[in-house]
């Protein structure tokens, strides 16, 4: 090989090792859980700046897993989410949020206003970001495909669909709230 041929086929080389490189470092993640889920602990998140949502945020604390159902009955007082474990980051330090978009039916609140979106940055805890909805409300009760998004810098890094069916009639108490 000639001096100059060495050159491009060396410079070639390290192209190929930054990309490679590269394509190590870019963040993705796995679904470790999903489901039906309940809480220890829920409290009130404030809202953020980009924040897109007809309701109220809160932070559960003590999430478990109680079924992989699908499709997720509706009742009111309901919860199901995603667990995703992060990887893929060449630090050893993964972001503090992650930002989810929840794709759902067209939801209308009793003031009229309406989405099929809400969009919102959630905290990352290790390498681990939790997601979910909760029907909280009987005008939130709508079936159809309901998708969780966890995006990274723009990039999808991990999603999930649930199809959503409502019960006739439905639940009009919370499970937690029923006397036995």
């Amino acid at each position: 090989m000639k001096a100059p041929e060495r050159t491009i086929f060396a410079i070639t080389l390290c192209a190929i090792g930054f990309y490679a490189a590269a394509a190590r470092a870019e963040l993705r993640g796995e679904i470790v859980a999903f489901g039906e889920t309940a809480a220890e602990i829920e409290r009130p998140v404030p809202w953020s700046p980009g924040d897109q949502s007809l309701t109220p945020r809160t932070s559960l604390e003590g999430v478990r897993f109680i079924s992989r159902a699908s499709p997720v009955e509706a009742q009111l007082c309901l919860k199901f989410g995603v667990l995703v474990r992060l990887i893929g980051n060449s630090s050893d330090r993964y972001p503090d949020h992650i930002m989810v978009t929840l794709t759902h039916p067209r939801l209308t609140r009793p003031d009229l206003v309406s989405s099929t979106v809400d969009s919102y940055a959630t905290p990352v805890s290790s390498n681990l970001v939790y997601s979910g909805w909760s029907f909280d409300q009987p005008w939130e009760l709508q079936p159809g495909d309901w998708t969780l998004t966890f995006r990274h810098e723009g990039r999808v890094v991990a999603a999930k669909t649930f199809t959503v069916s409502v019960p006739s009639p439905v639940t009009s108490l919370c499970a937690s709230d029923r006397i036995s």
